[in-house]
Formats: structure tokens, C-alpha cells, sequence
């Protein structure tokens, strides 16, 4: 398992490098649509691993595919990015979320594979956030809100995560295999109704 995560960290690391000189950003139209459906871009085109991706106000954009992927991802306030139904779905994201708005699975599950950074000021209830790669991450929640999906994870590859706000998951299970979830200081974590196996947690003086 160890192996097949370092493999997939090296594979980041080329796409990222990729990404960086080679980005587009992607606008969904005001209905929205399916990932993979041309008429869901105003740029009418499918988003690759070196793409930003901007979920517009009141869209929603299905997840369609197991390999949906971009680099930076924003939801903005009103839209929603969920998988397609009754679909068990995965998005790869090589950068950073922005979620504003609504990440969801309503039924079978959505699931998010992120080498970069989580900032969440809105529902975040997918059934799996995976933070993956080689790289640090950090996580920012604006008050109020909280992670409520079925499970919270982190590749044992991965660098350390910092938590640069209050943190709250609500009935999420957590396993950050071994890697250490730093609270930066004066922030809060709470976890209500969830398990967190394999976790080091290190609380900032």
C-alpha cells in the first residue's frame, strides 16, 4: 500500500509541474451539468488534470467519472458539486479546493483525492476527502461550519497537515495514517461521533 502511495505522489509531482505552466480556468454555465458533457464549460471543454475549475453560483456539476480531475477547484456561494447519481465517483485534485458552496454525495459516493490545500466555508458532507501526495497540506474552516462526510483520510506518504482555524467534524471518521495533524495556536479541533484511529495530533502552544 505504502508503495502504490509513493507511486502515486511521484506521478503528482510531474502532473503539478505540468499543471503550472499549462493551467486554463473553466467556468461551469449557470445550469451546469456533467463533468464530462461539453455544454456543462462555458469553455465548452472537459477540464484536465492542469485546469482551475470555477463551480458558479446556483450551477450544479455532476462528477460522472472515476477520473475527473483538475487542478484548483472553487464552489462558489449557491453552487453545488456532487457526483452523478446513484454513481460511485472520484476527482482528483492536484491543487487546492475552495468550497463556498455545497460538496455532496446524496446517495452512493463522492469521493475527493486532494494533493493540495482545503478551505471550507460551506457544506462539506462527501462520503471521502483524501488528502494525498508528497506535499504538506493545510485545512481552513470558516466558523460555523464543519466536515460531516462518512470518512476523513490521509495517505501515509503524505507531509504533515496544519490546521489554521477551529476544525470540526461531525460524525466523519479520521484516519490520518500516522501523519501528524498540527492546531495552530489558538485554533480549536472537535470531533463529535466519529472514530480517529492511526492519528497524531500536535496542539501548538
Amino acid at each position: 500500500m505504502k508503495t502504490n502511495f509513493l507511486k502515486t505522489g511521484l506521478i503528482a509531482i510531474f502532473v503539478i509541474a505540468f499543471c503550472v505552466a499549462n493551467a486554463d480556468t473553466f467556468h461551469s454555465t449557470t445550469v451546469g451539468g456533467d463533468w464530462t458533457d461539453l455544454d456543462t464549460w462555458e469553455e465548452n471543454a472537459v477540464p484536465s488534470a492542469s485546469d482551475d475549475v470555477i463551480i458558479t453560483s446556483s450551477s450544479t456539476v455532476y462528477v460522472d467519472i472515476n477520473n475527473a480531475e483538475c487542478y484548483n477547484i472553487t464552489v462558489e456561494t449557491g453552487a453545488t458539486l456532487r457526483n452523478k447519481n446513484n454513481q460511485s465517483r472520484i476527482l482528483f485534485i492536484y491543487g487546492d479546493i475552495i468550497n463556498n458552496g455545497i460538496v455532496t454525495t446524496p446517495n452512493s459516493s463522492l469521493t475527493l483525492n486532494i494533493y493540495g490545500n482545503i478551505d471550507n466555508n460551506g457544506v462539506w458532507s462527501n462520503y471521502s476527502t483524501n488528502f494525498t501526495g508528497l506535499g504538506s497540506h493545510t485545512i481552513t474552516q470558516g466558523a460555523g461550519y464543519k466536515f460531516s462526510g462518512e470518512d476523513f483520510n490521509a495517505a501515509d506518504t503524505t507531509g504533515q497537515i496544519t490546521a489554521l482555524s477551529d476544525i470540526t467534524f461531525d460524525k466523519t471518521d479520521i484516519d490520518l495514517n500516522g501523519v501528524t495533524l498540527i492546531i495552530s495556536e489558538g485554533k480549536r479541533l472537535t470531533v463529535t461521533g466519529a472514530t480517529e484511529p492511526g492519528n497524531a495530533i500536535l496542539f501548538k502552544d
